[in-house]
């Protein structure tokens, strides 16, 4: 066992969402037998010498000669194991723990195992958690010592992580940290799944990790801590221990990466991605919302659409996402060049839903959705479904959008700009939404003229904005200066604003339309709350 401890708060590095639990899947059909579970080390072959005939596999489970010589005729490992399902919420990686001693009699009523992802906050948030951690508790009076703890590992859903990158970890109470138990680890594959075993002595939580992701987020040296020279991580050293997949529904995303494609695509600043193909544009996705872009200087994430791209048959993830103490908003640029993404499909459940999730400050120029299918909780969009600050170029979409805050375009929006876009999408089965290419500016049209305009605004003197009375009756007053619609800039009111300041934050382009306006918040908005001034351009 390594020497290496950490303190529990230090691995805690992001809030959770409570999961609901529910019924377990078909692949628990193909889950290996109690008796093969077991069977840890290899078959070896047989001295003929000794009797038995050459060949036969006469090899016991891993450390349990004197363990199974205590099982009589009429009992079996069965007898003497105690399980628990672990996949009826997310994530599903982990499908069982048991826990096997021979020497125990009556271990089901002695032992309980219980699954903790989503009801320990600090468990839930270890950095590189593989599947879900579990909870063994046992009095050490009634166990015997050397109990086989092993987890059962649908390797189907270890998203990009390499079993040999697998990894115990015990949560020691009474001194607040997790211990490594990297070389007591074994490990046996097969059939879709992975048997990670050891004996352990003591109860409380244990739980796998990416041993890359969790060396490498403490700045430890690999081949300080015995890992396997030579090894090549790939996306096991940029994947910081699936956070996105055991927090969102991750669709058909991962069972379509191409892991060289995606390491061919990495620039020192970021990625690059050509995408021709309907799993490229899947890695893509996958890069956005799994890997670890801090490592980058600039965390530039460049896509351009080669080829028309079509999604139908798959469930798509929205790419960008974040939460507490991970952000992975889609903050690049996607260049379409005229190519159409077809048959887009985000299923229910998911907030911020859309072919992008959350994006802030990125760039969509010259591209087609056709046929979109997006639902979502709230903030539901076809092309975004929240955003701040993007820029949206000759974007077209098509098809049919349901949920809360959802828009044709974008659900959800704070500045978003939009140049010659078109929505031909029916919003919540026929939602009127009178034109507007996002839901936010829908309702802020509504709220505006249901509130009305009370304060006045005008141009005085030299090319000064003033406001006509002074009322302080409003929340976060400001001031709105937009081109062609689109916001450039906010800020706090005084009471003159000068035209020249303001044109002194933008490019002038004379054929542009520069409107101010006073905005107040309102009922969760930035509305305006005064006439809109059209500014003269010189």
């Amino acid at each position: 066992m390594l020497k290496r401890t950490l303190t529990a708060v230090s691995a805690l590095v992001f809030s959770f969402s409570v999961c609901a639990c529910g019924s377990t899947d078909e692949s628990h059909a193909k889950r290996p037998s109690l008796e093969s579970a077991f069977e840890i080390k290899p078959a070896e072959k047989t001295d003929p010498s000794d009797g038995s005939s050459e060949g036969e596999d006469t090899s016991k489970p891993d450390d349990l000669s004197s363990d199974d010589s205590s099982l009589s005729s009429k009992e079996t490992i069965e007898d003497h194991t105690v399980s628990q399902d672990m996949d009826y919420n997310e994530p599903k990686a982990v499908e069982e723990v048991s826990l096997y001693n021979a020497k125990c009699d009556d271990i089901k009523s002695k032992v309980t195992i219980r699954n903790l992802y989503g009801r320990h906050a600090l468990h839930t948030a270890v950095v590189g958690l593989v599947g879900a951690p579990a909870e063994i508790s046992f009095d050490k009076a009634d166990l015997p010592k050397g109990a086989l703890m092993q987890f059962i590992v649908n390797t189907e859903e270890l998203r990009g992580v390499r079993t040999d990158a697998l990894m115990f970890l015990w949560y020691d109470e009474l001194n607040d940290k997790y211990i490594e138990y990297d070389k007591d680890t074994a490990l046996k594959e097969g059939n879709g799944f992975a048997v990670c075993s050891m004996h352990i002595e003591e109860p409380g939580a244990y739980m796998l990790v990416n041993k890359y992701s969790w060396y490498n987020a403490w700045g430890a040296g690999i081949d300080d801590d015995g890992l396997e020279k030579g090894y090549e991580p790939g996306l096991s050293d940029l994947v910081p221990g699936g956070v996105w997949e055991n927090e969102q529904n991750a669709g058909d995303i991962p069972s379509l990466v191409d892991e060289q494609y995606l390491l061919s695509s990495l620039t020192d600043s970021g990625a690059d991605f050509k995408v021709s193909t309907a799993g490229q544009l899947a890695t893509a996705c996958y890069f956005v919302n799994c890997c670890d872009l801090d490592r980058y200087s600039e965390r530039s994430v460049d896509i351009t659409l080669e080829a028309d791209i079509d999604l139908k048959g798959i469930e798509w993830s929205p790419m960008g996402w974040g939460m507490a103490g991970s952000d992975h908003r889609f903050e690049g640029v996607l260049i379409g060049n005229g190519h159409t993404i077809k048959n887009l499909t985000v299923a229910e459940g998911i907030y911020n839903s859309g072919f992008i999730g959350e994006s802030c400050g990125c760039v969509v120029s010259d591209v087609k959705i056709e046929n979109a299918s997006v639902s979502g909780i709230n903030q539901t969009g076809i092309l975004i479904g929240q955003d701040v600050r993007s820029h949206i170029y000759d974007v077209k979409v098509s098809g049919k959008v349901s949920g809360g805050e959802a828009g044709p375009v974008i659900g959800s929006e704070a500045g978003a700009s939009f140049y010659n876009c078109k929505a031909d999408v029916i919003v919540n089965n026929g939602d009127d939404l009178g034109g507007a290419l996002s839901y936010t500016r829908y309702i802020v049209k509504k709220l505006s003229d249901e509130y009305g305009y009370p304060e006045k605004i005008s141009i005085v003197g030299d090319n000064v904005v003033r406001q006509a009375g002074i009322e302080d009756s409003y929340d976060n007053l400001q001031w709105h200066f937009c081109a062609d619609g689109n916001s450039v800039f906010e800020g706090s009111r005084d009471v003159e604003l000068s035209i020249k300041k303001l044109f002194n934050k933008v490019n002038v382009d004379k054929n542009c339309k520069y409107t101010v306006a006073l905005y107040a918040f309102v009922k969760g908005y930035y509305i305006p709350i005064s006439n809109e001034i059209v500014l003269p351009v010189e």
